[in-house]
């Protein structure tokens, strides 16, 4: 019953993954890696910060996409939370 339960915890756990890929594609209007890959590239912020750009298109703001400007993208993180609250 365990194994069951997990399968079923994984397969739920990816279909709230999926949903969340396609709302973030249509809000972009772009293409994000696929759900296996999904975690990693949020890891830096761009997407995120791309789905504020969307919502907000009467301004701009700053995406820091470099893969040498770690440090910065933390920035691109901000940029969603702060438009959250």
């Amino acid at each position: 019953m365990d194994k069951q339960r997990q399968f079923l915890q994984a397969y739920e756990y990816l279909c709230h993954i999926g949903e969340a890929k396609e709302w973030i594609e249509d809000i972009i209007q772009g293409q994000i890696p696929p759900i296996v890959e999904l975690e990693e590239a949020l890891r830096d912020g761009v997407t995120l910060a791309e789905v504020v750009e969307a919502l907000r298109p009467d301004r701009r703001y700053r995406i820091f996409r470099h893969d040498r400007l770690q440090a910065r993208h933390w920035e691109n993180v901000h940029t969603f939370f702060k438009y959250l609250d």
